[in-house]
């Protein structure tokens, strides 16, 4: 009975030291930056680069855009692309609006309402958008 407890109290630790280390590697994505088009730039002054990563199946984004002249902001790398278009929320200057992202994988922005490109040009944020392959 002693012998059993002991393991268990082994096993317990072993666990308790591997989990979290497996977890953390888990959580640590490695991001790509991408390669703005059309005059877009990362973050107001160069900050917060625009980068992707993708982690179990979930393309994630981070970083910010502005300053472009066209709705055309990225093309992702191939094993980010979706099968079919796919539409994300995303937050502007003062509004929101959303990514459009084509299985070419190309991404464009759009604002709403539509008639307006301001609030996109003065800022996107790509800051915890994602969509699931």
């Amino acid at each position: 009975m002693k012998k059993a407890t002991k393991l268990c109290a082994v096993a317990a630790m072993v666990a308790a030291i591997l989990v979290p280390a497996a977890s953390a590697s888990a959580a640590t994505p490695k991001f790509t930056a991408l390669t703005l088009q059309n005059g877009w730039m990362g973050g107001p002054g160069g900050t917060a680069l625009p980068q992707v990563a993708l982690v179990s199946g979930v393309v994630t984004f981070k970083g910010d855009l502005w300053n472009g002249t066209s709705d055309e902001l990225f093309t992702l790398p191939a094993v980010d692309t979706p099968a079919t278009t796919v539409y994300v929320p995303v937050q502007l200057c003062s509004n929101f609006g959303r990514l459009e992202i084509e299985p070419s994988g190309a991404v464009y922005v759009q604002e709403e309402p539509s008639d307006s490109f301001f609030d996109a040009q003065c800022q996107t944020s790509l800051d915890g958008v994602s969509f699931t392959l």
